[in-house]
């Protein structure tokens, strides 16, 4: 899967975030481990949406916050990230 320049300027600058946080402290730990954990994160969203508008994965019809007519774009599913938990079934 190749990622847009959106989603690479992201991740990259998520990863500068997580750099900073290089002491040896709780704080700086947990700060860094949270930083990588968004951009995980992101990329697991993005891999999960990039999936289901290829049909290669179902996006239950239950449970989760998305409208089953809708088409799915970059913008909306970030929007939707941010709304609340989505849910997979990994139907091939």
């Amino acid at each position: 899967m190749t990622l847009s320049p959106e989603m690479t300027e992201f991740c990259d600058a998520w990863i500068l975030k997580a750099e900073l946080h290089n002491g040896t402290a709780l704080h700086d730990y947990y700060n860094r481990a949270f930083t990588l954990f968004t951009t995980y994160n992101r990329l697991y969203a993005e891999a999960t949406f990039t999936l289901a508008r290829e049909r290669k994965i179902r996006l239950r019809q239950e449970g989760h916050c998305f409208d089953q007519s809708r088409t799915f774009s970059t913008k909306a599913d970030i929007a939707l990230l941010t709304e609340g938990a989505f849910f997979c079934d990994c139907t091939l």
